[in-house]
């Protein structure tokens, strides 16, 4: 389907093959994830670059397969751009909206001191979802303090774990989280391996939505996955809680 870059920030950057089979595969999973989705088509303003697969696959793609609007922003969270993103959200109030969490962070001291702002923004939300980095636990807590604000029902503020090489999601907190770092469980059809690394636990990946490998890079790709199959993302993690793995993994 299209040939993707990873960011170069573990290391340098390499084509990434996504198949079609990948992506239809990953939204099939994020549909029997996030079921509210067949009943409220969704809605989201999103400025993240379609280069990048949180832009260009799981957004777009999530649009696409529930039949909903994608409003393109022309606002991103740096000084001076981030005014445009708040002005747009004026005018589109969002069902989900997708961010990084610098991005949060530069639209807090609006919606905080903008309670008309704030009500707009807020009021059709069914989902605001981060990813790309560590959620600050402090901006967490901002923006639960921002929405009880504007609505009565709680926000659901959640978060998945991915890359470009798995189309992108493997794992999503499909509950109610009272916190910052937990990445949820693996999606329906995910497989997620524990093993052993540097003192910590290296998660590995399997399942449908895996790419097959670099573009004209065969020692790369074999390189990135081990003799079971699974995709070394390079990540750690680790189960909440043991003895109740339902609660989810820690990244």
């Amino acid at each position: 389907a299209k040939y993707l870059l990873t960011s170069g920030s573990t290391g340098q950057p390499k084509v990434v093959i996504n198949t079609q089979r990948m992506l239809c595969a990953n939204q099939q999973m994020l549909a029997q994830t996030l079921r509210f989705l067949a009943t409220t088509k969704p809605v989201l303003l999103d400025w993240l670059p379609w280069s990048h697969t949180f832009g260009g696959n799981h957004n777009v793609n999530l649009v696409l397969r529930h039949g909903g609007t994608l409003y393109i922003d022309e606002g991103k969270p740096v000084p001076g751009a981030i005014d445009a993103t708040l002005r747009n959200l004026q005018d589109v109030q969002p069902t989900v909206h997708c961010n990084v969490p610098r991005g949060y962070e530069m639209m807090l001291p609006a919606l905080e001191s903008d309670p008309a702002l704030a009500a707009k923004f807020f009021s059709r939300l069914q989902m605001l979802f981060y990813a790309g980095s560590s959620m600050p636990q402090s901006i967490w807590e901002r923006l639960v303090r921002a929405a009880a604000q504007a609505r009565q029902q709680p926000l659901w503020l959640t978060t998945s774990w991915g890359s470009t090489e798995t189309a992108p999601a493997n794992t999503f907190a499909h509950w109610q989280l009272d916190r910052a770092g937990v990445i949820g469980l693996p999606m329906p059809g995910v497989e997620v391996k524990f093993v052993p690394n540097g003192g910590k636990l290296e998660m590995r990946v399997r399942g449908p939505h895996i790419f097959p490998g670099y573009r004209d890079a065969p020692q790369a790709t074999l390189d990135a996955f081990d003799d079971e199959g699974f995709y070394g993302m390079g990540d750690a993690g680790h189960l909440m809680d043991d003895a109740d793995p339902a609660q989810g993994i820690v990244f």
